[in-house]
């Protein structure tokens, strides 16, 4: 689990503080606020430190090596793939300080910085990390296409938000119990929601059989997919107790209803130690954290963040004490102040 959060001189943040994230949190913002930023830079780290300790005994990559690859693969940047475009603009050393269940993650580089982190000490992080990032656009459809661009190709243009979920994904699934009972009421729900259908893994592709009935990729509804997504992911102990999961536009081609059904499925998840977290431009998944953080008790965090001059300043709240103001808010109340006037105009 991340439990503090530091960044200075990083994209469009002069510095951002998140102090104790919790089990569930949430990121809100307009458009190039640096929200897929933020959740992208957590996810490098804390992916990087996953890949370090799988192979650390085996000496193939250093620490630093690992992390410089990783956030080059995450990004993507110009220039070939230079570190230093990651800086902000008018700032001069990028630096990240992040705690990992509870150990220090730190390291710092300049804006001319190309492929090498030299400043970079090794974290000791005792407990096994996994993570993953959920892009917004829908991978199983173009699985072995994304695939074979960075895999056989190595073509950019598909981040590794997306190469990791698709190399967890072809992970087999088991049967029966999980991780002794681990998730298990939660899959059983999952399952429902999929209304006795199921994601499988057949001939080297995915398709959803419902019965005897089969379906592609591009026949399946895409709240199917995100659910079965994260069934399949479950089953193949990809997804565990100590899992941390991203969700870029978690509401991204799913009805209101489908997205509220999928937040209750990653609270209940949450509740088993697994840490999420959402960047959100929809009022309904905003508004159905807040409804559960006031009725369980518990603390979701959100950070909203917007633009201030040249950089973007981050604002905390705990929804347990309710909405706070926003930029989803402030539409809603723009929207319902046309729908009064029109109607007084009308008459």
């Amino acid at each position: 689990m991340i439990n503090n959060i530091y960044a200075k001189d990083f994209a469009v943040f002069e510095e951002v503080e998140w102090s104790e994230p919790t089990n569930i949190n949430v990121v809100i913002g307009e458009n190039d606020t640096g929200k897929s930023h933020l959740l992208k830079l957590l996810y490098g780290v804390t992916r990087s430190v996953q890949e370090y300790e799988q192979q650390k005994n085996h000496g193939r990559e250093t620490w630093k090596e690992i992390l410089a690859r990783k956030l080059r693969e995450t990004f993507q940047p110009p220039d070939n793939l230079s570190l230093g475009k990651l800086v902000r603009k008018k700032g001069d050393e990028l630096k990240v300080d992040l705690r990992l269940s509870g150990e220090r993650v730190f390291f710092k580089y300049g804006k001319y910085t190309e492929k090498q982190i030299n400043d970079a000490p090794v974290p000791h992080v005792d407990e096994a990390v996994s993570t993953l990032f959920f892009p917004p656009k829908e991978v199983l459809t173009a699985l072995d296409a994304i695939a074979a661009t960075r895999d056989q190709l190595n073509i950019s243009g598909f981040e590794d938000t997306y190469l990791d979920l698709i190399k967890a994904l072809r992970v087999p699934g088991t049967q029966g119990r999980v991780v002794q009972g681990l998730y298990e009421d939660v899959v059983q729900e999952m399952e429902d929601l999929l209304d006795g259908g199921e994601l499988k893994r057949e001939d080297d592709e995915f398709v959803f059989m419902r019965g005897n009935e089969k379906y592609g990729m591009s026949q399946t509804a895409e709240g199917f997919k995100k659910i079965g997504i994260l069934t399949h992911l479950i089953r193949n102990r990809t997804i565990n107790r100590n899992s941390i999961l991203f969700f870029d536009e978690l509401e991204a081609n799913l009805h209101p209803r489908a997205s509220a059904q999928l937040v209750e499925m990653l609270h209940a998840m949450s509740r088993e130690g697994m840490q999420v977290y959402l960047a959100t431009h929809d009022y309904f998944v905003l508004k159905k954290l807040e409804l559960i953080a006031r009725e369980e008790g518990e603390d979701i965090k959100v950070c909203s963040l917007k633009r201030s001059g040249d950089t973007v300043q981050a604002n905390f709240a705990n929804l347990r004490d309710g909405m706070p103001d926003n930029p989803i808010i402030e539409v809603s109340r723009e929207l319902l102040a046309d729908d009064q006037r029109i109607a007084v105009q009308g008459k």
